[in-house]
């Protein structure tokens, strides 16, 4: 996120799809990735200084032929 917040232009924005799961923290899961949860995600954002725009749920692939639950997140500087 600190990496996001130096390279984008004031107003700029950043988009990414992320893994999920409903806890707070990251975790890595079974399948050998990372999932991180929302608290997670929003207060490292805050702490660089960049602004939530979009936070939804999202599918960010499927497994196996099941939904792998995530999060589509747009990020923008102040």
């Amino acid at each position: 996120f600190a990496a996001i917040a130096r390279t984008l232009r004031p107003s700029g924005l950043c988009a990414f799809t992320v893994q999920s799961h409903e806890g707070d923290d990251v975790v890595l899961g079974e399948d050998g990735r990372y999932a991180h949860g929302d608290a997670f995600l929003r207060q490292a954002a805050t702490a660089c200084g960049l602004a939530v725009r979009l936070f939804e749920e999202a599918v960010v692939r499927r497994e196996r032929g099941a939904a792998v639950p995530g999060r589509l997140v747009v990020l923008e500087r102040s």
